[in-house]
């Protein structure tokens, strides 16, 4: 099996005049790793030269290939990489690997840059001092992480790790990611890179792939990340950071073919009941949901779990200016008409006050009749009803109005051929009041 053209071009761009001991060694691994790494790879990646170097780089410090570093690090001179981008790449490190395993990559780029005639220090690039950093850094935290998930930790945090949240903030973001020289969203691919590559960081893979997404960074160019990483950190690591991606940003939502594509929900009240559920079914299938609340503990599982797709926000829906101000942001209405059905709030949260003899007989007293459980379980399940919403929603157009159980369904159909019937005996009224035929 020869090396392929174009793995061959790939290859010589990045390290020209060079020509790899193992070539003559092991010339079956190097063949068959060359095509992959300099051909088949970087066919299924939508990087260009200089990323795709830059996260190879933070990923060869991540698997503390010191060597394969060096090297790669005069390629990324070569493809154009500056100076600092190369020290800031080793800097961003310093959070995510530790600056124990740092040291020695440290080491290298600073001899790769004097090998190369470059001379240091290097310009600083911090933008942040010790009177400011935290201040700085929790407002980069919030930009990439989220402010909902940030308040999230924060109030989570037991007193006695509530330092920990702070250095979070005031270390990690406000020492490092504050920095010139690489924007916000390059970085976010570096962390990205840098955890995945580590193994052992599951939870953190999955932040940071919301992370990416809320600076920019979209499925296609995660994958085309750890397209690129493969041939250096192999597949069980390649694959649990593809979990990840999948959880987070599924391929379903970018290629959905159907009218919901890349839907945004806002869903008021998702802490129990209806919410909940509709909430919940739309955030696994990967779709974002902006859900209200009044308490933001109700929904502390939401925001652990789906740190990149829920936010909450607080809004108390009883009241008018709130509720008038959700409508006139709304882009279009379906009217979801529920008949009973075995929620929280109707076997938990309803307060049923002493029913009054002046309202027997009225709509008032059947509603309250119907919540008292004495009366018998109600018949809809409130997930197929939340499913039933769901659907209703990909279809186009999207009805105006739909009616979700069959006790909904009977009796509004009731009320409507009393009132068909009402108007039909009117017939002649109605008629009279028009001109006279050929008037």
């Amino acid at each position: 099996m020869a090396i392929t053209e174009t793995a061959r071009r790939n290859h010589d761009e990045l390290f020209p005049d060079r020509a790899s001991t193992l070539a003559w060694t092991d010339p079956e691994l190097i063949e068959r790793f060359d095509n992959f790494a300099f051909d088949e790879v970087i066919a299924d990646s939508d990087l260009d030269i200089r990323t795709r170097l830059m996260v190879q780089l933070a990923s060869l410090i991540a698997c503390q290939a010191v060597s394969e570093f060096r090297v790669m690090a005069g390629a990324g001179l070569t493809a154009g990489l500056t100076p600092v981008e190369l020290k800031e790449i080793v800097y961003q490190a310093v959070p995510y690997v530790g600056m124990a395993k740092v040291f020695d990559f440290l080491h290298a780029a600073n001899d790769v840059l004097t090998e190369r005639g470059v001379q240091l220090p290097l310009p600083g690039q911090s933008t942040t001092t010790p009177a400011t950093r935290l201040e700085r850094g929790l407002a980069v935290q919030k930009q990439i992480v989220g402010s909902e998930r940030v308040d999230a930790m924060y109030d989570a945090a037991p007193d006695d790790e509530q330092h920990l949240q702070r250095y979070l903030s005031g270390n990690c973001f406000g020492d490092y990611l504050t920095r010139s020289g690489i924007d916000v969203p390059a970085r976010e691919l570096l962390t990205f890179a840098m955890l995945a590559s580590l193994g052992g960081c599951d939870a953190q893979v999955k932040g940071h792939v919301a992370a990416n997404l809320n600076v920019g960074n979209d499925r296609a160019r995660l994958l085309s990340v750890l397209t690129v990483l493969i041939p250096f950190i192999g597949y069980p690591r390649s694959l649990n950071a593809l979990r990840a991606l999948d959880e987070v940003a599924p391929a379903d939502r970018a290629e959905r073919t159907s009218p919901m594509t890349a839907r945004t929900w806002l869903i008021t009240g998702v802490s129990s009941g209806f919410g909940r559920e509709l909430a919940t079914q739309l955030l696994n299938r990967g779709d974002t949901v902006v859900g209200t609340v009044r308490r933001p503990d109700s929904v502390a599982d939401l925001t652990q779990k789906y740190p990149g797709t829920f936010h909450r926000e607080l809004l108390d829906v009883t009241g008018s200016a709130a509720v008038r101000d959700v409508v006139n942001r709304s882009f279009g209405v379906t009217i979801v008409e529920p008949g009973g059905a075995r929620t929280e709030f109707r076997y938990g949260s309803a307060q049923v006050a002493d029913l009054l003899p002046a309202y027997d007989g009225t709509p008032a007293h059947g509603f309250l009749a119907m919540l008292d459980p004495a009366n018998g379980l109600a018949p809809g399940d409130p997930a197929r009803m939340a499913a039933a919403i769901i659907t209703s929603a990909d279809q186009e157009p999207a009805p105006l109005r739909i009616m979700l159980g069959s006790q909904a369904l009977q009796a509004t159909v009731d009320v409507l051929k009393d009132r068909v019937g009402s108007f039909e005996a009117q017939a002649d009224l109605a008629a009279s009041t028009d001109f006279p035929p050929g008037k």
